[in-house]
């Protein structure tokens, strides 16, 4: 959406998951099948110490905490050296009796299926760890679902201002089935108000199109050992260590330079598999250089945003700024590179501007 010129808000606000299961491995249940533990009544959530780090700093916390302060304060224990031996910290309940176990934790009957699997919750604690979750920045758009680029709607997580800086919990599966509802709706009735009509965007799409078969085919001639599956490790390591769930202005800068650095290589030196059926080495070109594209607008936004507002949280300005920072910041592609500005909360109406 962004290549097409679509104004993309907030994608400095990604959501991060307290609770992502670190060990046991849970085949079959996902890596936050065992979230429900600390929703229920008694779950214990302590560091390689034994020290209950979440009853120190809100008592209450099992219902009171959002995600991103349950996300920074594990965070903390883990970088701190306070962390598991698998880099997490533990989640338990073996100190409840075994009928409130079974009683409390059947819910979807996650208490048998990791029996079923070798773990005995009521034996032994989970491991888990912060992990990268949901995107509350995405594609500005009206209420119809309508982007700025006519014809081009979106819904559900590539759409921004559904969750302001912080989704609850629970809320991801009715913002996608009410936005995708209403953009399908509206999208169809675009399309057979247009139908017929040259669109003028035909040449447009053959170029694109050939640009990339050029650069596939480029890809496919040995040049270097730069694989696109090195690359998106990279960006991984990059933007979980300088814009993950503790943000601070220096280290950012020096993420985006080293994105530009990888982007460079990548055009210069990418090599991938010359096979042209089943090749998942085209794809992860393509999502190579869309990571390193997505990973620097979330820099730019974060970096702009001179504050501390729900999942965005920075190290050197810890204290949210309603005097200045009350705003949406907008992202949009240019003829001459990206251009970036605020709009405060509240000024701007979506609907008189499509």
């Amino acid at each position: 959406m962004f290549e097409a010129g679509a104004e993309l808000a907030d994608m400095e606000f990604v959501q991060f998951y307290p609770t992502t299961v670190c060990s046991p491995k849970l085949p079959g249940l996902g890596p936050t099948a065992t979230a429900f533990l600390r929703l229920r009544t008694g779950a214990r959530l302590y560091n390689a110490l034994g020290e209950t780090f979440m009853d120190q700093k809100m008592l209450g916390w099992r219902f009171q905490a959002t995600r991103d302060q349950l996300s920074q304060s594990i965070y903390r224990e883990i970088v701190e050296g306070r962390g598991t031996p698998n880099g997490g910290v533990y989640l338990d309940i073996t100190h409840l009796p075994p009928a409130t176990i079974k009683k409390e934790y059947e819910i979807g009957q996650y208490y048998q299926k990791l029996l079923k699997i070798g773990v005995d919750i009521s034996q032994r604690p989970i491991e888990t760890k912060v992990s990268a979750h949901f995107f509350m920045g995405g594609a500005r758009v009206n209420e119809r679902g309508e982007t700025n680029v006519p014809g081009l709607f979106a819904g559900g997580e590539a759409v921004a201002g559904y969750h302001g800086a912080n989704r609850l919990g629970g809320n991801a599966l009715s913002e996608i089935l009410v936005s995708g509802s209403r953009a399908g709706r509206y999208a169809a009735d675009w399309t057979r108000a247009h139908e017929g009509k040259a669109m003028g965007q035909d040449k447009a799409l053959d170029a694109r199109l050939r640009f990339w078969q050029e650069k596939i085919g480029t890809w496919q001639k040995p040049r270097s050992d730069l694989r696109p599956i090195d690359g998106k490790r990279q960006i991984q390591d990059l933007m979980w260590e300088k814009a993950g769930v503790i943000r601070e202005g220096a280290k950012m800068e020096r993420a985006l330079q080293s994105l530009a650095s990888l982007k460079e290589k990548a055009e210069a030196q990418l090599t991938i598999n010359p096979g042209k059926r089943f090749n998942r080495e085209i794809l992860d070109a393509f999502e190579l250089f869309h990571m390193i594209r997505i990973s620097s607008l979330i820099l730019q936004a974060a970096l702009s945003r001179k504050e501390s507002r729900g999942a965005h949280y920075r190290l050197d300005y810890p204290l949210p700024d309603n005097g200045e920072w009350l705003a949406n910041i907008i992202l949009q592609k240019t003829k001459g590179g990206i251009s970036l500005k605020t709009e405060k909360v509240g000024l701007t109406d979506m609907r008189s501007e499509q």
